[in-house]
């Protein structure tokens, strides 16, 4: 994974109303789908208990790194 600018948008933004992050993430080939990231989705669910399913916008089969980042940050934003 690289990540190559992150920045904080402060108060009402395009994502929120609060402070938000913004981050420009490329992840490699295998890097892409998380079910070839042993202990992956353990570990993030640990962190996140509350997460749920991870089920895609656009129901692919696979859910990636892209999608982990969209389930995670809208956890953060329920609130708003």
């Amino acid at each position: 994974m690289n990540i190559t600018r992150i920045r904080a948008l402060r108060g009402p933004n395009l994502w929120s109303r609060r402070t938000a992050i913004q981050a420009i993430v490329t992840c490699s080939g295998g890097e892409s789908a998380i079910a070839d990231l042993p202990g992956f989705e353990g570990q993030l669910r640990a962190r996140f208990p509350e997460l749920g399913d991870l089920i895609p916008a656009d129901h692919l089969d696979t859910v990636s790194m892209a999608h982990v980042l969209e389930f995670t940050s809208n956890k953060g934003s329920e609130s708003d």
